[in-house]
């Protein structure tokens, strides 16, 4: 196969099994302390949540999210968990770039570090562990700050490689 159907495959994989692993809760209801965000943005506005007390930290981007979540789909429990389901799926195609970078970059040969990247983000997509970042709607604030990590390590490691080819 050539690499862009390699990656096409991959993509497609992580795509499917995050889908066929966490489909069924999409149509779960709210958890936990969910509709508490819920009420706070219904008295706060975008920055109803995190950015007053009694909460001690303050998140003005996850409230932001929280807040055109809640513009957009009301209290829709199927279109919140289906965008942690797409954040979720985000994160583990990172892992696959990551990892196969990575890799790549410790010496492997393209072919099998190709294949263990894979491996690698099938194994976070459907890791037990994971399944309230789907199911739980505040959940969301860990998946887009993995995500924005994920994307700082990549601009890192590629300067590094970069420097090091040039040298």
């Amino acid at each position: 196969m050539r690499r862009g159907s390699d990656a096409l495959l991959s993509v497609l994989a992580i795509f499917s099994l995050a889908l066929a692993v966490y489909s069924i809760r999409l149509t779960g209801r709210f958890v936990a302390d969910d509709h508490f965000i819920f009420y706070r943005l219904q008295q706060g506005g975008a920055f109803g949540f995190a950015t007053y007390p009694p909460t001690s930290f303050f998140r003005p981007l996850i409230s932001l999210h929280y807040y055109l979540d809640h513009m957009l789909w009301g209290m829709s429990p199927l279109a919140s968990h289906a965008v942690n389901l797409l954040w979720h799926i985000v994160c583990g195609l990172l892992v696959w770039l990551l990892a196969q970078r990575l890799l790549v970059h410790w010496g492997w040969l393209h072919r099998p570090a190709r294949g263990a990247a894979l491996a690698a983000a099938l194994f976070f997509v459907a890791l037990p562990a994971n399944v309230e970042a789907v199911a739980w709607f505040a959940a969301r604030a860990g998946m887009v700050a993995f995500s924005s990590r994920r994307r700082s390590i990549f601009s890192t490691a590629a300067t590094v490689i970069w420097r090091r080819r040039s040298v």
